[in-house]
């Protein structure tokens, strides 16, 4: 998996392992935490830029410098979402008994930890602007998005990935970063400004900017 996902499957991972082994006070099924509900909640986020390791023989997230003209194909920008969590309930764990007639067997059962998002993403706007123009233009439409898992199911428009991420979420996964990536090389100025715009489900919204990027 991709570190822009944050697996808390990995979680129940461990302490499923621990739940097989006998605690100290005896009981066979220990499920601490294992079971609980973490809760998110999008604080913010910033944006990076850098060269598009797919399309260039640099290294994953190598930025660039900004006085030296790069070409529009292969230019990545990634939003990193800032977040909190924290752990909003627990589950008791359960334990099956079962009777052979000689003797009680008990199965442990441990559920993965649930996950909720206080407040999902609504929306993400990208514009741009030329550094001599106040007026932004809205490029959504020519942005999109890399699979968060494997590059070969293709990218995803603004709105498919927000979807995607929200499958992910029922799944027990936090979507941490998104990387867009321009479609129509016409639709970007030769030197651009980018704003990204992201509307939360609370109609709170965050702007950032990325400074002047030149284009071969």
């Amino acid at each position: 998996m991709k570190k822009n996902l944050i697996a808390l499957l990995l979680l129940y991972i461990v302490q499923l392992i621990g739940s097989c082994s006998e605690s100290d006070n005896g009981d066979f099924c220990d499920c601490s935490g294992s079971d609980a509900t973490f809760e998110f909640t999008v604080t913010g986020f910033q944006i990076e830029a850098s060269l598009d390791p797919d399309l260039t023989d640099f290294n994953e997230g190598q930025s660039f410098s900004l006085n030296t003209p790069v070409p529009k194909e292969d230019l990545l920008l990634t939003i990193r979402l800032k977040s909190d969590s924290k752990e909003i309930s627990t589950v008791q764990k359960k334990s099956n008994q079962f009777s052979f007639g000689f003797q009680s067997s008990y199965a442990c059962s441990c559920l993965a930890p649930s996950l909720i998002v206080a407040n999902p993403i609504q929306s993400i706007q990208v514009l741009q602007r030329s550094p001599e123009i106040e007026e932004f233009t809205d490029i959504s439409s020519v942005i999109r998005v890399s699979s968060f898992f494997d590059p070969t199911e293709g990218l995803m428009s603004i709105e498919e990935a927000l979807e995607k991420a929200r499958m992910y979420e029922s799944q027990r996964y936090f979507v941490e970063n998104y990387d867009i990536r321009n479609t129509d090389l016409n639709a970007i100025a030769d030197e651009a400004i980018f704003q990204i715009v992201i509307t939360l489900s609370t109609d709170e919204v965050f702007t950032q900017l990325t400074p002047a990027i030149k284009f071969q």
